[in-house]
């Protein structure tokens, strides 16, 4: 599966579909704007780029919608 498959999708989407596919997730990281405090992740926060980690898994990089 290409990483770039759940780019675009919702942090719970995301898992649903790499889960079904059999892949993982390595890592998830969160973006936001500079002083910007954050809170826990949800799963309706949007996955906004994907990097494939070879063995590791896939690295979810997602923000906070507005």
């Amino acid at each position: 599966m290409k990483a770039q498959t759940v780019i675009g999708f919702t942090l719970g989407e995301a898992r649903k579909i790499l889960n079904s596919a059999g892949g993982k997730i390595a890592s998830i990281r969160v973006t936001s704007p500079p002083k910007a405090e954050l809170a826990d992740i949800d799963d309706y926060y949007r996955v906004i780029n994907a990097i494939d980690k070879g063995e590791e898994g896939i690295e979810l990089i997602i923000c906070k919608p507005l």
